[in-house]
């Protein structure tokens, strides 16, 4: 009578993907020798699914503006990973981050993961906070030089200098009148 003892094995590896299974420390006793058939399944190691938290931040037109930080929730200890940023405008189209990109509000999110680790995660399809991205408008300011008009007379035209332009912005895209 052959008895069965020990345990089957498998490839070595901690990492997401197949592992092909061993004999391992089976043992069929004195009589049989243990093979494994050339169709044995594998062994999987699936990805981690992993969520998001994009903390909200702010800027000022005329800088280039930051998303805020990402947190990850479900990652285990010693791994890192980093997330592909997505910002998007009004018409949630992805932009690319400039001095120039207007005032507004910009959602914030992650299309994918980076770094070491990543091939042991996948983004959570639920779960995920997305940010905001807020650029506040930049100060422009206006030194008007003094006027004056006699009494019953029309107001004449008012004398500024403007400072604080920013992106390349000038005096000539002032709009308006002085």
């Amino acid at each position: 009578a052959a008895v069965l003892s020990g345990a089957l094995g498998r490839t070595a590896g901690e990492n997401a993907g197949l592992y092909d299974f061993t004999v391992g420390t089976a043992n069929a006793g004195a009589n049989y020798v243990i093979a494994l058939s050339p169709t044995a399944g594998q062994f999987s190691i699936d990805r981690k699914a992993i969520s998001f938290s994009v903390a909200n931040s702010s800027s000022v037109f005329g800088t280039v503006a930051v998303p805020g930080a990402v947190t990850f929730n479900g990652l285990l200890p010693n791994d890192v990973v980093a997330g592909t940023i997505v910002v998007r405008n009004a018409q949630n189209q992805a932009i690319t981050l400039a001095a120039g990109t207007g005032v507004g509000g910009f959602g914030v999110s992650l299309s994918g993961l980076t770094g070491a680790a990543a091939g042991n995660y996948v983004l959570a399809t639920s779960g995920n906070t997305p940010g905001v991205l807020t650029i506040n408008k930049a100060t422009l300011n206006l030194v008007v030089a003094n006027t004056s008009k006699e009494f019953g007379a029309p107001n004449p035209a008012f004398g500024f200098t403007a400072t604080g332009f920013v992106a390349g912005d000038t005096a000539a895209t002032l709009v308006g009148s002085s």
